[in-house]
């Protein structure tokens, strides 16, 4: 799937994708890091690739949260596609 290439070249090399689910045109994904800079690096690149003409119409943040315990940020976005 392209989208799913697309995604996965926006991931910085400390960003896990722990999971993803596809319905309709809504992907969820969950991504999550020990690096909160990296997980804003992420969050960037997939806004760039969102908007008329690009890979993606919109991006919704949905959860932010740490982990305080293993030292690790989780971030859940939806993005949307024609």
């Amino acid at each position: 799937d392209k989208k799913i290439d697309v995604i996965q070249s926006k991931l910085p090399a400390d960003v896990d994708l722990d999971s993803l689910s596809i319905n309709k045109k809504v992907y969820t994904i969950k991504f999550s890091s020990k690096n909160l800079d990296s997980l804003d690096g992420l969050l960037n690149n997939l806004v760039d690739s969102t908007g008329k003409g690009k890979d993606f119409v919109r991006i919704y943040l949905t959860t932010i949260s740490a982990d305080e315990d293993n030292q690790k940020f989780t971030l859940i976005v939806n993005l949307l596609t024609t």
